[in-house]
């Protein structure tokens, strides 16, 4: 089983505490010193991945946790049951996209200039 270190926020201070993250069934695991969390789905916003920035999943109970390994972190929500791929994801990581999307705008640009 995969598990992918991270860092959780507990909502009340910005003290943050290194702990791992796993799949549990319908859900992920976070256990750390001190914490031990078992947090389903339903309880939880995962961010869109931008890039190499740390990719954020919200809880509802006002904490969250970042991390920074984007690969094991995918590997960890297909354990899960998750598909872990968003369109956005899927255009971002695509530089084809990123050129048709430019030229597009240059051709409105132009077209509105005439």
């Amino acid at each position: 089983m995969t598990s992918v270190p991270t860092f959780y926020y507990d909502g009340t201070s910005s003290k943050r505490h290194a702990v791992l993250l796993t799949a549990a069934h319908g859900g992920l695991s976070l256990q750390g010193e001190g914490l031990e969390r078992v947090i389903s789905f339903g309880d939880m916003r995962i961010a869109a991945k931008l890039g190499s920035s740390p990719r954020l999943v919200y809880l509802a109970d006002g904490s969250h946790f970042e991390v920074t390994d984007h690969v094991a972190f995918e590997r960890v929500l297909h354990e899960a049951g998750l598909d872990a791929h968003t369109l956005v994801a899927h255009f971002e990581g695509s530089w084809r996209y990123a050129l048709v999307a430019l030229l597009l705008c240059i051709a409105c640009g132009l077209a509105g200039f005439r």
